[in-house]
């Protein structure tokens, strides 16, 4: 499954397509892009219980990463963010809220769908089988399931190095098509065709070739 470098990257670049490029108070530009990044990433805090029992995997890639609680926690930092909108959000409209949180937050299952893996339980608690796609994009970040210092030394590896440097690729490319289609001058289609010159990268290059290489 993507770490969760790719899944910020998911969050900025959300935070970057919507958001007007018209002068915005800090305060509000630092809520949106707080809150998309956290909607991002949050279902891999499940590892949080994990770590405290001393049993790491226990929970992650388990409910937190279903439609429902997604859509739940998602629905949750939206409400929080309507009661405050006019302190924190000044100046964004309730549908550059609505849009910006609910793509940020269904990121995360979409990208983990598209990685090497056991796949997630995206239609719990209807049904506990769990759904990978055929074609995917990133490599899974191995681990030990072990306790305290030697869970995240064991997250420093060859495999998971490569894995990260694909997530990087992944990041620049989806940043930099973003800023592309922002752009309204001249260079716009340098920046979107160097972007879809990456992302076509990862999707030629078969994410399994470091296994078979390493």
């Amino acid at each position: 499954m993507p770490s969760p470098v790719a899944h910020a990257a998911a969050g900025v670049a959300t935070y970057l397509a919507v958001v007007d490029r018209a002068p915005l108070p800090w305060t509000t530009r630092a809520t949106f892009l707080g809150a998309c990044v956290f909607l991002a990433v949050f279902p891999d805090l499940d590892f949080l219980p994990g770590l405290i029992v001393g049993v790491p995997n226990q929970f992650h890639q388990g409910p937190s990463h279903s439609l429902l609680v997604v859509a739940l926690v998602w629905l949750a930092v939206l409400a929080l963010l309507s009661v405050r909108r006019r302190t924190w959000l000044r100046g964004l409209s309730r549908q550059t809220v609505l849009l910006g949180t609910a793509v940020a937050a269904f990121s995360h299952p979409f990208l983990d769908y598209f990685s090497i893996g056991n796949g997630i339980p995206l239609f719990w608690p209807v049904d506990s089988s769990t759904y990978a796609s055929p074609w995917p994009l990133f490599l899974n970040v191995t681990r030990d399931n072990v306790p305290g210092t030697a869970f995240f030394l064991s997250l420093f590896s060859l495999h998971n190095l490569l894995a990260l440097s694909r997530e990087l690729l992944f990041s620049v490319a989806l940043l930099t098509l973003v800023a592309g289609l922002r752009q309204y001058q001249q260079p716009a289609w340098a920046w979107v065709l160097s972007g879809l010159v990456l992302i076509m990268v990862l999707v030629l290059v078969e994410p399994g070739w470091t296994t078979a290489a390493f």
